[in-house]
């Protein structure tokens, strides 16, 4: 048997490392470097791809939020800045310092100046588990349970059957946050919301006890009704019940009128 020369840069090899190098010279193209601005907002922010460091300016209109407004909240804030242009601050003139007069007439301009009236928040009670402008939330104790809502409106209603109206909202289990394949795992809450504006008009609100692991003639319930307005104010407040055994019918519970800005009226069915 004769010796063969074992070449190691074959016509493989030239092929693996062309495609090396194209790999690290495409990445070099589309990788920016520098600086990059985004300027679709009011808000400047630059990052430096050299230093790994962004820089920002937060415009004053942060100023009104709260601790659980997510970023999608405070970006729908914002109104569409100038295009080609970087926004720049202007600096806020010191406010003149107002000398306290006693004179009648100081007090006649007084007595007769406008008074203005601020809304404060009209909401008792823990916050929905998820940030939206209205929240019907069903909660019970125990995950062995269970219960079905029915939120109502114009002879249509939203459940887990039927989980999306236009004119009524979104259902929501929180199966989402423990089930990864999309199954049955119980919750001891259901609820239907509302994320991009209030509907108002006047809904139903219905529960069905079908079914325990642990049976029980009846279980207790809190309902709350919450809104949260473009101006950021919340009303709403929580409610208790006791809802019954019955798998073959549902159970009006309450009905709620609710107003164009987020005014409730609840009218609990006893």
């Amino acid at each position: 048997m004769k010796n063969r020369t074992v070449e190691f840069f074959n016509l493989s090899f030239l092929d693996l490392l062309s495609g090396a190098l194209a790999s690290v010279i495409f990445l070099f193209i589309i990788v920016p470097k520098g600086e990059i601005t985004i300027y679709d907002t009011p808000v400047t922010v630059t990052y430096d791809t050299l230093q790994k460091k962004f820089y920002g300016i937060i415009p004053d209109s942060l100023l009104h939020k709260q601790t659980g407004d997510t970023l999608l909240a405070i970006v729908g804030d914002f109104e569409s800045a100038p295009v080609g242009s970087t926004p720049s601050p202007s600096p806020t003139p010191p406010r003149p310092i107002k000398q306290k007069s006693s004179t009648p007439e100081a007090k006649k301009e007084k007595e007769e100046a406008p008074k203005i009236t601020v809304s404060a928040s009209k909401f008792s009670g823990s916050k929905p588990d998820v940030p939206c402008m209205l929240s019907i939330e069903m909660k019970w104790d125990n995950k062995k349970d269970n219960v079905d809502l029915y939120v109502c409106k114009d002879n249509d209603c939203v459940f887990g059957g039927r989980r999306y109206r236009s004119f009524i909202g979104y259902w929501d289990s929180g199966k989402s946050k423990s089930s990864l394949f999309g199954g049955d795992l119980r919750t001891n809450q259901e609820a239907v919301r509302q994320f991009d504006a209030i509907l108002p008009g006047n809904y139903e609100i219905l529960a069905q006890y079908k079914e325990s692991e642990d049976p029980k003639s009846e279980i207790p319930l809190r309902l709350q009704v919450y809104t949260k307005n473009d101006e950021s104010i919340e009303r709403g407040n929580e409610h208790y019940f006791n809802l019954k055994m019955n798998p073959t019918e549902r159970t009006l519970i309450a009905r709620v009128t609710i107003g164009p800005d987020g005014e409730i009226e609840f009218q609990p069915i006893k």
